[in-house]
């Protein structure tokens, strides 16, 4: 049974703000305004202070006066005070320094730390400060509300209807589990041929699927191949192939499951989970439009709607 604590929602709520934070140079006189986020104060400490946003330059070496690190220096580098993405004590020692001001400091890399070459090693940094930036967090207004959620709502509602999504998210998460589970379990105890041709076809779909997820992250495959120092055939191999394997194999069990069983599915069935699949798009003006072209019986979408019902059923079957 999966639930959503009070702390849990609360967490959630807090990195939403966090994401529709955005930051003001310290000291900069603009006056108090009013921007997205809501009013905006006249700020005119310019010292660093927990929370702030810094650019800098560092130059490292393994002692005051020691030889230069080049794989220890940063350039325009943006940190959040407080954010512990640097090792303990590298944050800590800005606090209070201003724009212009050069920060000296020795300080001690964690032993456990990823790099042997710096694990327990001390070190001495001269950082160089570009930029103070202070944050402005978003109020929770409807405004907001609205802006990361697409419709209106008092903090109250958005409460409910937020953990209601987290909800969502964790059955899904855990249905998807004991599917997975089942797949494994079924593959274990069947044998299922498949052809070349079947699996060519699979392995060149996951491929293309592939790309396009790294494109996502502004990669080319080429580069992102010669990162990994590994070929495109190599990859699929290793990597490809045992994905469409899988696939394959869960796909032809269903299939065969089914014909066995023969799950019954109405129209209506089908025609109810396509309202939730469409629901997120509830406002828009196209949604009755396209709701209605792609629910008519016959056509690809609802036949595909229709089969995952079926396999659902036949899935349902087994984990009861």
């Amino acid at each position: 049974e999966v639930s959503v604590s009070d702390e849990e929602l609360q967490k959630e709520l807090d990195e939403i703000i966090n994401r529709g934070t955005h930051f003001h140079p310290r000291g900069a006189h603009h006056g108090h305004h009013h921007d997205e986020n809501g009013d905006v104060a006249e700020v005119t400490d310019t010292a660093i202070q927990t929370g702030d946003r810094v650019r800098l330059n560092a130059i490292g070496s393994d002692k005051r006066g020691g030889k230069i690190d080049e794989r220890m220096g940063l350039k325009d580098f943006d940190l959040t005070i407080g954010a512990n993405m640097m090792i303990p004590g590298f944050e800590e020692a800005l606090i209070g320094a201003k724009e212009g001001d050069v920060v000296e400091f020795d300080i001690t890399f964690p032993v456990d730390y990823h790099s042997k070459d710096f694990a327990g090693k001390n070190a001495f940094f001269s950082c160089t400060i570009l930029m103070v930036e202070y944050p402005h967090k978003p109020e929770w207004s409807e405004e907001f509300i609205e802006r990361v959620w697409g419709k209106k709502l008092s903090l109250s509602d958005f409460k409910v209807e937020y953990r209601e999504a987290m909800l969502t998210d964790r059955k899904d998460k855990a249905r998807t589990e004991a599917e997975e589970k089942l797949s494994s379990e079924l593959i274990g105890v069947t044998e299922v041929e498949i052809g070349p041709k079947m699996l060519a076809k699979e392995v060149e779909n996951l491929w293309q699927y592939h790309n396009k997820e790294i494109e996502k992250q502004g990669m080319d495959i080429k580069s992102y191949m010669e990162h990994l120092k590994t070929s495109e055939d190599a990859f699929k191999k290793e990597h490809i192939e045992p994905s469409a394997l899988r696939r394959i194999s869960s796909m032809l069990i269903l299939e065969g499951l089914k014909a066995h069983y023969k799950p019954e599915i109405t129209d209506d069935a089908v025609m109810a989970e396509l309202k939730k699949v469409f629901a997120r798009y509830a406002g828009d003006a196209e949604f009755e439009k396209r709701l209605t072209e792609m629910a008519k019986p016959g056509t690809d979408h609802f036949n595909d709607i229709k089969s995952r019902l079926e396999y659902r059923a036949i899935i349902d079957r087994f984990l009861k």
